[in-house]
């Protein structure tokens, strides 16, 4: 600072409980020139000359050396290396719980699953150990670690894959976070899942799964009623829709003119398809009638409830000596021991209330409060188990949409657009479906009749037929 010195100085100063006094003030000069002039910094609010010089002294003369112009910044930078320092500290496992809270987009399923993978991956890396720390190597172990121990034999090419993507995932949320410098898992070459056969569902079996939705008894009428579960299992099989693109279906997706329902981003709800890509699928005018069927049925979900709570009131209303002869409602004539007509009542308004708010929704398939389901209806899980399916999920009705398509021509490169696929590679898992097709194909490609000079002065003896030209 060559010969510049602090300057002190008193004036009027106004107080944190705002009263008005003098005080003293300390002034130095700092690095740089502003307009040609010397920058300064200052502190006040001090009672005596010798307060303010010893702030100077304990305070600023230290942040001047270490190349800071206030101790206010000298503090700030203090803390904010700290505060890196102990969010490095940070265990795996508290991030992994903190990872997981934050995967609110997931179904229930998805969470679940990618709870197992990484639970399984604290107990192989320790759970306390610095999420820092972690490196290929321990990753690539836990990889390629065996299964669960009652299991037991080395993990397939698709376990290996799934834990990849998963830490994958898990690693570059803290990456992007400023939780670690880099993700690990960047080093690490992805593994292949094998590609075996899908499973779909044939023709017997998506009679079978729909008429067994149509049995369905729900508990009560703002549940997911038989007919209603029916579509939603025919719109996911002739659809192609992804879980979450079926319970964010809105009927303003549906373009009747153009035959077409749209898969798009819904900001209200703070979701977005599958690699944040809008798309159209063409459907046919059945799956209009059943979004038609749809509001038609809530309608009338909802006027039986009406009914049935108006009886119970009424019910309710009239004295014990006038209720002879009279047909008890409904609600009640279902219990051998029916409990409180008071609970009765409170549970039909309840139902009639979900119901008023699914009607207003603008969602197909809308949950209790008209707001988007969390995960698919429990009751298809039910009516999968009672129809004596295996291994069917949601995904699986996806893979029988596929079938359906390529076993009607459509050619792969279309079912990569309608699926919504954000590569070939994804959508030739179902090329295993099309041999017959594919050579029907080849059948239409016109016949060679001769072929064209292959260079300056030879000429082919080839003709279309493979027989050889005359001399």
């Amino acid at each position: 600072m060559g010969s510049l010195q602090p300057y002190f100085d008193t004036r009027e100063w106004r107080s944190p409980n705002g009263d008005r006094q003098r005080a003293w003030f300390v002034r130095w000069p700092v690095g740089g020139r502003l307009n040609g002039r010397q920058r300064y910094r200052e502190r006040g609010g001090f009672a005596r000359r010798q307060d303010a010089e010893a702030y100077y002294r304990r305070h600023v003369v230290p942040a001047l050396d270490a190349g800071y112009a206030h101790p206010d910044d000298m503090a700030a930078e203090k803390g904010r290396q700290e505060r890196e320092q102990r969010e490095a500290q940070i265990t795996i496992g508290q991030w992994v719980e903190a990872h997981l809270k934050s995967c609110t987009h997931l179904s229930r399923h998805a969470l679940e699953s990618k709870s197992s993978v990484l639970r399984c991956a604290l107990r192989h890396l320790g759970e306390h150990n610095a999420l820092a720390e972690i490196n290929e190597e321990m990753l690539i172990s836990y990889i390629n670690s065996d299964r669960a121990v009652r299991s037991g034999g080395a993990p397939s090419k698709d376990t290996k894959a799934n834990r990849h993507r998963i830490l994958w995932g898990l690693f570059q949320d803290a990456a992007v976070k400023g939780r670690v410098a880099a993700n690990p898992m960047s080093f690490l070459k992805a593994p292949r899942p094998s590609r075996g056969r899908l499973r779909f569902l044939s023709e017997s079996e998506i009679e079978c799964l729909l008429s067994t939705c149509l049995r369905h008894q729900s508990r009560h009428l703002a549940e997911t009623s038989a007919s209603s579960l029916e579509r939603w299992v025919k719109l996911a099989i002739y659809g192609g829709f992804r879980d979450g693109e079926l319970r964010h279906l809105e009927y303003t997706d549906a373009d009747a003119a153009l035959r077409r329902l749209r898969i798009q981003k819904k900001p209200k709800w703070d979701w977005e398809p599958k690699w944040g890509r809008d798309r159209s699928i063409g459907v046919n005018d059945d799956v209009f009638v059943l979004l038609v069927e749809q509001k038609r049925d809530l309608a009338v979900r909802l006027e039986t409830a009406k009914e049935r709570l108006a009886s119970l009131e009424t019910w309710a209303a009239t004295p014990l000596t006038e209720r002879h002869g009279m047909e008890s409602p409904e609600l009640l004539r279902r219990y051998e021991r029916p409990p409180s007509i008071s609970k009765l009542i409170q549970d039909a308004r309840g139902v009639v209330a979900s119901l008023e708010l699914q009607m207003n929704s603008s969602l197909v398939f809308p949950g209790p409060t008209g707001e988007p389901m969390t995960e698919p209806p429990k009751a298809f899980e039910h009516a999968v188990k009672r129809a004596g399916l295996a291994n069917v999920s949601m995904h699986v009705l996806r893979h029988t949409y596929a079938s359906l398509a390529i076993a009607n021509g459509v050619s792969l490169n279309a079912l990569m657009i309608l699926l919504g696929h954000s590569d070939i590679d994804t959508t030739m898992r179902y090329a295993h479906l099309c041999p017959d097709h594919a050579a029907s194909q080849g059948a239409r490609i016109p016949t060679l009749r001769s072929v064209s000079p292959t260079s300056e002065g030879a000429s082919s003896d080839i003709v279309g037929d493979g027989a050889r030209r005359p001399d």
